[in-house]
């Protein structure tokens, strides 16, 4: 599963992050990464890395800016054996098992932007 967590606007910079969480990993994120304009408030970051999982990487957290599309600390990976639990075994057999989906976290945060502006001055 991936949540995406979208801050409130501040000084006119977004904070994004992104998490993912694996079955079998317990209620903690098993990959946390900042990609918005800005850093993550220090209490947020803490609330995730306090989870026990991923610590928080990306932006303000030892990544380099998230300024362009794919730079490798913003290629979210999601493995594709994740995406065939409850499929059928006769189709499930048909996913590599090493394959990934990849969302360029870059690409997501400008659709994000322009799509939904307003949003962000609202949560």
């Amino acid at each position: 599963m991936i949540i995406i967590k979208i801050y409130e606007r501040r000084q006119g910079n977004e904070a994004l992050v992104a998490l993912r969480y694996e079955r079998g990993a317990a209620a903690n994120p098993t990959y946390a990464v900042s990609f918005g304009h800005r850093a993550l408030a220090a209490v947020s970051r803490n609330q995730i890395n306090n989870l026990g999982g991923a610590q928080v990487t990306g932006v303000g957290h030892g990544g380099i800016p998230c300024n362009g599309a794919a730079l490798a600390p913003y290629l979210f990976r999601l493995p594709t054996a994740a995406l065939s639990i409850g499929i059928a075994p006769a189709h499930a057999a048909n996913v590599p098992a090493a394959a990934h989906l990849t969302i360029d976290l870059f690409l997501l945060q400008q659709r994000i932007l322009r799509e939904y502006p307003i949003l962000l001055y609202f949560i």
